[in-house]
């Protein structure tokens, strides 16, 4: 089965190679990793007789099979009408051709209706050719496919021009214009009409509100080509610091983060922006607490460097890529270019020199093992040199680009993807890490450049990867990050997945910008997502600014959770929940979060017609409640407002209660909160009934839990040992949940 994880809802499109690109129009996808699921906006597919069956990687329960008379597979997704721009992907397999010119299909995708222009239908016809049917403006190809292979389709179509695609290459093209209508999307059967079933395999559907160029098509294919293989696995047990710098210094596998001194983020071996460090040759360097190994004990370093700096100095002049311990006699470690470019290992007395030029301009990769008696250096995959050797490396801070302790010896060029082991790796590692790593990058990773709506860079703020939980529809954050004083934000050893980005900006530093989800949206149902497949994706954004002039206006009032109750305001309160205040033109005005009792306000604010939207999973705020402030009604500080689990309802206005959740507790305060060390509850119980305080990470698991004791007082609970993202604390007692509570460890 594929190994296609559904964090988040909306994605957006796929990323492919060092490309980012059309990310907000994928808008369906339908992946058949064992099931019919549609994962962007959750229109399931409702299955009609297909089985599933192996997909053309040989993985089982990962396609379809359609028995060309009566299957199908059909979605609610609101497909597109008229003559609106769409683009359609899908891979197939088929051995069933016609002679008939007109029926007889394999159906891939249709919808629509089988009436004049009224059609959009992907299917092969005559002798196995393909055929987009529009029910008048036609394409037909001459291509055929009914071959018994695996073939990659795409039809585009971009309101004038409809554009025809099989693996990779353009067939056909033609001016067209169309009046589809809307209805269900069948999968494997022509839309309203019997008998044109696909006989065969239908995986991997898309659709998207756009028309993909020619290299968005070229990259889609070649993620899922047929010659795929599994990755290369590389050693990775005695992995100690790895340095990949998109976008930043950190190191992914330790956390001995680098300090960056002069250096700047620039372009990869891949053409990446802000994937790799540029060193000035004088005085740059990056420098790490990394506890680096000493005396003779094994280790590996590697690393990818570009120089054109070389000398004919014997002995000073060097590009220092990486180097730890101290300029005195065998303590030292350091791996340089030296004497016309040549690569050289340098103990201080025990070096190791090689004969091979690497200053030419070029991204190189450079490995150097050391197993306790001989020290090997590998140049681009080829073993350059080999020494028998004994070191007495002595403990200092890594310093990457320049040579430690000693000024005038620092790289005049780029470095990336640095490396540090703690064992001899094999041959066969390193020829590994070479090809996973390769001139045309294969890390997979996400960064970009978040800024406020004013253009300011938004510096020393947090950012969230986030995922979506369909089963449950919780949102919750998988990792967090820090932008960089420029705006920058990367997290990198992403698998295949599908992410959000959530920007938390400081309050203070930057008032008015409020938090905001990739490609500029408030809430996150408007929110755009990206599914990582290689290299590394790169997605910039703005934050959102509210834009309230400020006036003598108030709207309060009470939001309760409703998911089966049978009256407005019957539930529970709704707690912490994320109200956005809109004008009639969709600007956000303010935010707020609800308290404990289900409450919120916004105070100060103009005389006129407002939305009360809230940030949740699966709600349309398109049919937001609309609040009118006038002259004579300038506060509305009693509304009642319920929550269902797909839109927020404005009921007739009721005086606030104040009821606690639960009966059983009659007061808590949670401070600090972000927190990063000790967390204080304050607490008041009506009962001492044994209650309990748990926190629970992103996936679920319990990672902290604390008993009450007694009915009033304060605990403290010690978060310091754990990782910074968000997390999720609950109060129960027998009776069930008394207080949740969305807790932020920075």
């Amino acid at each position: 089965m594929k190994k296609l994880i559904y964090p988040l809802f909306f994605i957006a499109l796929i990323c492919c190679s060092s490309t980012s690109w059309g990310q907000s129009c994928l808008k369906a996808y339908f992946p058949f990793d064992g099931n019919s699921k549609e994962v962007v906006a959750g229109y399931n597919g409702t299955v009609h007789g297909a089985v599933l069956d192996t997909d053309r990687n040989g993985a089982i329960d990962s396609a379809y099979s359609f028995n060309g008379s009566s299957d199908y597979i059909s979605s609610s997704y609101p497909v597109p009408t008229g003559n609106s721009a769409r683009s359609v992907t899908a891979w197939f397999n088929t051995k069933d051709s016609t002679t008939n010119a007109g029926y007889g299909y394999n159906t891939i995708v249709s919808w629509g209706y089988p009436s004049t222009n009224n059609m959009f239908s992907i299917a092969t016809a005559q002798h196995g050719a393909i055929r987009i049917d529009g029910f008048q403006n036609d394409v037909r190809t001459t291509k055929y496919v009914t071959d018994g292979f695996w073939h990659f389709i795409a039809v585009t179509h971009d309101g004038d021009t409809t554009r025809v695609y099989i693996d990779d290459t353009l067939i056909a093209k033609k001016g067209t214009k169309y009046n589809t209508v809307s209805s269900d999307l069948m999968i494997g059967t022509r839309v309203n009409q019997s008998g044109q079933v696909m006989n065969g395999k239908i995986d991997e559907v898309q659709i998207f509100s756009c028309a993909l160029s020619d290299k968005e098509i070229d990259s889609l294919y070649h993620l899922k080509a047929h010659n795929y293989t599994p990755p290369v696995v590389v050693v990775t047990s005695c992995l100690k610091a790895y340095y990949p710098f998109t976008g930043n210094a950190g190191d992914s596998v330790g956390g001995y983060n680098g300090t960056v001194s002069g250096a700047k983020l620039t372009t990869d071996r891949g053409g990446n922006a802000y994937s790799a460090y540029s060193f000035n040759g004088s005085s740059d360097y990056i420098s790490s607490s990394y506890p680096v190994p000493t005396g003779n004990s094994p280790r590996t370093v590697t690393a990818w460097f570009n120089t054109t700096d070389s000398t004919t100095n014997a002995g000073y002049g060097y590009n220092t890529i990486v180097s730890w311990g101290d300029i005195s006699a065998n303590n030292l470690f350091s791996i340089a270019t030296a004497q016309h470019g040549a690569i050289r290992i340098d103990g201080f007395t025990n070096d190791v020199r090689t004969t091979k030029y690497v200053t030419d301009g070029n991204w190189h990769f450079v490995a150097v093992s050391h197993d306790g008696d001989t020290t090997r250096v590998y140049v681009d995959d080829t073993l350059i040199a080999k020494k028998g050797t004994s070191y007495n490396t002595v403990s200092s801070n890594l310093m990457i680009g320049a040579r430690i302790n000693q000024a005038g010896q620092v790289m005049n060029g780029k470095i990336d993807d640095v490396r540090i082991f703690e064992c001899a790796i094999s041959d066969k590692d390193i020829d590994s890490l070479y090809k996973v790593s390769p001139h045309g990058s294969n890390i997979k990773g996400l960064s970009g450049k978040i800024t406020t709506c004013g253009g300011a860079n938004l510096a020393n703020s947090k950012v969230y990867l986030v995922k979506f939980n369909p089963v449950d529809t919780t949102v919750s954050s998988i990792d967090s990050t820090t932008t960089d004083s420029f705006g920058n934000y990367s997290f990198i050893n992403l698998t295949d997945t599908l992410v959000f980005v959530y920007a938390l900006p400081d309050s203070v530093s930057y008032p008015g910008s409020l938090p905001t989800y990739y490609d500029t949206a408030a809430a996150f149902q408007d929110a755009n997502g990206i599914l990582i497949h290689s290299s590394i994706t790169t997605a910039n954004f703005q934050t959102v600014c509210g834009k309230n002039p400020g006036g003598s206006g108030f709207i309060g009032g009470k939001v309760t959770l409703c998911a089966l109750c049978k009256k407005a305001g019957s539930g529970k309160p709704a707690v912490g929940l994320r109200m956005i205040l809109v004008d009639a033109n969709n600007v956000v005005q303010a935010e707020t979060y609800t308290d404990t009792n289900g409450n919120f306000s916004f105070s100060n604010i103009a005389i006129k017609d407002y939305k009360v939207m809230v940030d949740r999973p699966l709600v349309d705020n398109s049919k937001a409640p609309v609040v009118s402030l006038t002259s004579s009604t300038a506060k509305q500080n009693n509304l009642s407002f319920t929550l269902y689990p797909t839109f927020l309802d404005l009921a007739t206005t009721t005086a606030i209660s104040q009821n606690n959740i639960d009966n059983s507790l009659d007061h808590v305060e949670i401070f600090p909160n972000p927190v990063q060390e000790e967390l204080n509850i304050d607490f008041k119980m009506i009962t001492n009934d044994r209650a309990v305080v748990k926190i629970f990470n992103s996936l679920g698991e319990s990672v902290l839990e604390n008993k009450i004791n007694g009915t009033e007082g304060n605990m403290k609970l010690n978060v310091s040992s754990l990782r910074a993202g968000i997390y999720f604390m609950i109060i129960q007692n027998g009776e069930g949940i008394l207080k949740r509570e969305k807790i932020i460890h920075n």
